[in-house]
């Protein structure tokens, strides 16, 4: 994380021309200015969320640690042995994707997120289908297993001694997994439309895919159209929906996670509670970051961790204080879903008769609000003015 520097209000001039108050007015009475902003080396990010990028920092060191020194069966005897290994060889695949899903976000190539997200997604679903039949995954860790070594063998045109050795030890696993030997294989829709619908499977499933594998349909992803006609390769999204897929990556991780605990570390108090806590920080994350989301799923997680229960806000603005009227889960005038948590940075909108305010600030549960970076737009003369808050000081601009 780069932080931007401080500097603080002594260590300024206050006879510096360029950071007096104009026309004589009072300064602002408090301003924020250290702010984090994702970056790693060779990338700053600033529209990212930094309290995003940060709990994903967090799972990650907490996958690491729910995984590490677990007891894994050397074998598969039975329905047991079958679900924890299986679980144990996703658990490694879903590690190696989220230490580098935030590295493509950061630097910028967004579409890698679409398609490492759908990844993710598919081993998810495996993961609940499989600790939700037993039976299957036995099937799939011995004859299932078999079977597609015999199929990818001839496919290949191996020697017929390989091939043969193989189709023994697929009779070999039909025998002695008999029980399970005359299961099919599951499809990955089939599995998802048992804990979602067709439509997750289309848009959290299949149209990465089309990327992934280079179909004719992913150009549709890949290629946007300017004002003037002329189309274009991108690999950025806009921030709202990079910022929503990230809170969609942690989401899928801890669902995961809570199949893995199940498993593996039923009675770890402390495992368990860290689980708890980041399972509620990104539910928080989910609602400041509501894109293409349902509303009432959101107004029911909102309950579910506390309830959106905000007080009106007064923000003290060069002596002039601006009330912004609690509605629902938004205060009016300030952009996205609002956390219950305090403090955070939001963005606010004011409207005076003569001037516009724009700005970030930091709020607090008991309605105060520290401005560290504010806009006013006043209309003089017939020209728009801009005046900026920097490091508690106004400064004017042309």
């Amino acid at each position: 994380m780069a932080v931007v520097s401080q500097t603080s209000e002594s260590s300024m001039s206050s006879d510096d021309s360029s950071t007096s108050a104009p026309d004589g007015e009072a300064q602002p009475e408090v301003v924020l200015t250290v702010r984090g902003v994702p970056a790693c080396p060779g990338a700053v990010r600033p529209e990212l969320d930094v309290e995003l990028i940060t709990a994903l920092q967090e799972l990650e060191k907490f996958f690491y640690d729910m995984r590490k020194d677990v007891g894994v069966p050397n074998g598969v005897w039975d329905e047991t042995t079958a679900v924890l290994r299986y679980l144990a060889y996703l658990s490694v695949l879903i590690d190696i994707w989220l230490s580098d899903i935030a590295l493509s976000a950061l630097h910028s190539i967004d579409l890698a997120i679409l398609m490492k997200l759908r990844v993710l997604v598919e081993y998810v679903v495996r993961a609940q289908y499989v600790d939700s039949h037993t039976d299957y995954a036995l099937y799939m860790m011995t004859v299932g297993e078999a079977s597609s070594v015999v199929r990818k063998l001839e496919e290949s045109g191996s020697d017929e001694d390989i091939v043969g050795r193989a189709k023994a030890e697929l009779a070999e696993r039909r025998r002695r997994f008999s029980s399970v030997a005359n299961l099919k294989q599951r499809t990955l829709l089939e599995m998802m439309r048992e804990f979602g619908t067709g439509d997750d499977y289309v848009w959290l499933y299949g149209a990465p895919s089309a990327l992934m594998h280079g179909d004719a349909e992913g150009i549709r992803q890949l290629f946007e159209t300017s004002d003037s006609g002329q189309e274009k390769i991108t690999i950025k999204l806009e921030p709202a929906h990079v910022n929503a897929m990230m809170v969609d990556v942690g989401g899928n991780v801890l669902m995961f996670c809570d199949v893995f605990i199940r498993r593996f570390r039923p009675t770890d108090t402390d495992i368990i509670g860290r689980k708890a806590i980041l399972e509620r920080k990104f539910k928080t994350l989910l609602i400041r970051h509501p894109l293409g989301r349902d509303v009432k799923v959101l107004e029911d997680i909102g309950v579910e961790i506390g309830g959106p229960l905000f007080p009106d806000l007064v923000v003290t603005l060069k002596n002039a204080e601006f009330r912004l009227v609690a509605n629902g889960s938004k205060w009016e005038g300030i952009s996205g879903w609002i956390p219950p948590n305090f403090p955070f940075v939001a963005q606010f909108n004011v409207e005076t008769e003569k001037d516009s305010y724009l700005g970030l600030a930091t709020l607090f549960a008991d309605g105060a609000a520290r401005i560290f970076d504010a806009h006013r737009y006043r209309r003089v003369d017939d020209r728009m003015l801009s005046q900026t808050i920097r490091n508690g000081m106004w400064a004017t601009e042309a």
